[in-house]
């Protein structure tokens, strides 16, 4: 009998969570521990390595969300205020403002 496969929307499988920033910081540093006392077999160690780099990937994800969204903030806020930055005043110095 064939089996249907599940699709990724179907309601009866729950959503696989990605981890927090914390979450996957802490454990790729339990990784990065396991790898370095370089007891683990070559399986258990690609493995590792491969789910490392996996959330190292999600960590750079985050934090370069993280910093476009403070940026937009920043922007938003300035744009709000009508401030000008210091690298707007040295723009306008040199063009002779």
């Amino acid at each position: 009998m064939a089996r249907t496969p599940t699709r990724p929307t179907d309601p009866s499988v729950p959503a696989k969570r990605k981890p927090s920033f914390e979450e996957a910081l802490t454990r790729l540093e339990a990784i990065v521990e396991q790898l370095d006392d370089g007891e683990l077999p070559l399986e258990r160690s690609l493995a590792l390595f491969k789910e490392g780099r996996a959330l190292a990937a999600r960590c750079r994800e985050m934090l370069e969300q993280a910093e476009r969204d403070v940026k937009a903030a920043l922007d938003e806020r300035q744009a709000e205020s009508g401030d000008l930055s210091v690298e707007g005043l040295a723009l306008d110095e040199e063009d002779g403002a």
